[in-house]
């Protein structure tokens, strides 16, 4: 038998209600409901015994009949959420909403019309429907707001001496660059669209790790923060001399793959990890960086990378796809489609060399990713430095 459907005015139109008790669920029922079906006046129903469900249904045909979840209050509450959000509560193709709908029971509404800003997500069902999906959607905003957003803007890293300060380790590493550049053309096939570049010298840093400061504003608060540190800095670091070892040739994922060829680094005075934690741990506090990216960094120094020539470049600005992102892309997926070449006799022939036993590391530079012509050559733009001892 189908159910009538109850409007809206019989709902308005009463104005006593009971509590109905079903198992674990209480609803409020229209008290007339309940009188009409043999409950005395003004009696509150407390539990399904205290009602006579039998008359309730043998009601006259002429009058309409109403269930109990026809009466069950229901309401409406809203999500704030910013537009940028609406995609990781709608999901691909509306999969992640319907689920949220079946699993809920809630109706739930995704301003269609705004582009920017922030919008208000609307939530309509019983209270424990409204309740839940509540949390649920609270949960996705939340994880929506603390995924990484946009391009790498900025990057953390140890600055080299530069080649008038230390002769030694520049002429070693311009000899290990040169030879593992010879042995890398073999494999290239004629000139090629997109040439393998060797790194200047005044380029070469350790990366620490890369920042998105997106405007102004967070950059000013990250060079804040950055100089800030520097007291907690040279408590960790000490007295020391901060070293490092410059080894043989390696790569991020495959060698028949590679997008970038590096010397390997190791940490000989342990200092490098600490002075790493002071600042990470200072980045997150502020919300510079995202827990999920202040990782142990893999340290390296890039003398090779294989760069992709961009069609229809709009600015001559320095090339964004530096070998910092292109490292860090190959570490995260090393089968993406970047363009690529094949290092593995490089490694075969130079993976044992030992290209400088002890480096100085003079500082800790927050960099920004855009290049410029320096005294010695070019450069990556400091936005702080702080020296070390």
């Amino acid at each position: 038998m189908s159910r009538p459907a109850v409007t809206t005015m019989a709902s308005k139109a009463c104005t006593t209600y009971s509590t109905v008790r079903v198992g674990t669920r209480v609803y409020r029922v229209c008290s007339d409901s309940l009188q009409r079906g043999g409950g005395s006046k003004g009696t509150r129903a407390t539990s399904p015994t205290s009602y006579n469900t039998a008359p309730l249904r043998a009601s006259s045909r002429d009058e309409p009949r109403q269930s109990l979840m026809s009466n069950v209050e229901k309401m409406t509450a809203e999500v704030p959420c910013p537009v940028s959000y609406f995609g990781a509560i709608v999901g691909k193709g509306g999969a992640t909403i319907k689920a949220l709908t079946a699993e809920t029971g809630a109706v739930i509404r995704v301003p269609k019309s705004m582009s920017t800003g922030v919008g208000a997500i609307s939530i309509s069902g019983t209270p424990e429907q409204v309740d839940a999906a509540t949390v649920r959607i609270k949960v996705l905003v939340e994880k929506a707001a603390n995924r990484p957003q946009g391009d790498f803007t900025h990057f953390l890293g140890l600055a080299l001496p530069l080649p008038s300060e230390d002769c030694a380790t520049h002429e070693a590493l311009a000899a290990f660059q040169t030879q593992a550049f010879e042995l890398a053309k073999r494999k290239l096939v004629g000139d090629g669209a997109d040439p393998l570049v060797q790194i200047p010298p005044t380029e070469m840093h350790l990366t620490l790790a890369m920042l998105r400061l997106p405007n102004p504003e967070v950059v000013a608060k990250a060079v804040k923060a950055f100089r800030e540190s520097s007291s907690a800095i040279y408590d960790a670091v000490g007295t020391r001399t901060v070293l490092v070892r410059l080894g043989g040739a390696a790569c991020f994922g495959s060698p028949t793959k590679a997008t970038t060829l590096h010397s390997r680094v190791d940490d000989t005075s342990g200092s490098v990890h600490n002075l790493t934690r002071v600042l990470f741990d200072r980045m997150i506090k502020e919300g510079l960086m995202p827990k999920s990216e202040a990782r142990e960094p893999k340290l390296h120094l890039t003398v090779l990378r294989y760069l992709a020539r961009r069609v229809n470049k709009k600015t001559e600005a320095p090339e964004s796809g530096d070998a910092e992102a292109a490292s860090e892309t190959a570490v995260a997926n090393p089968a993406n489609s970047r363009p690529s070449f094949d290092c593995s006799e490089i490694i075969a022939r130079l993976g044992d060399a030992r290209v400088a036993e002890a480096v100085r590391i003079p500082a800790v530079v927050l960099y920004r990713r855009e290049r410029r012509e320096g005294p010695e050559g070019s450069e990556y733009v400091v936005e702080a430095k702080i020296g070390l001892p």
